[in-house]
């Protein structure tokens, strides 16, 4: 799986099993800009394709949801529903 990285080592591609490679491009703020990436103010990522995230007054994540989810899932269940998944 070829990975390339640019010099501030964010990954700005990767191809897997051959497919087409995915491009990741980066503003100054070190923030993804590609479509369906956004930020709040605060720089924290509130949408990521088909999940969104919630964060607390000190900027700490508190809930991400999906987009057909009809509730929001607890920041520290959706972190380890993710680690079980990889």
């Amino acid at each position: 799986m070829p990975i390339h990285l640019r010099p501030g080592r964010n990954r700005t591609s990767v191809q897997v099993n051959g497919g087409t490679p995915t491009i990741t491009t980066y503003n100054f703020a070190n923030q993804i800009t590609n479509a369906g990436y956004t930020y709040d103010n605060a720089g924290n990522l509130t949408a990521e394709g088909t999940t969104t995230y919630s964060y607390d007054a000190l900027s700490r994540n508190d809930a991400a949801r999906l987009d057909d989810a009809r509730e929001s899932i607890p920041a520290l269940k959706a972190l380890s529903l993710l680690k079980r998944a990889e």
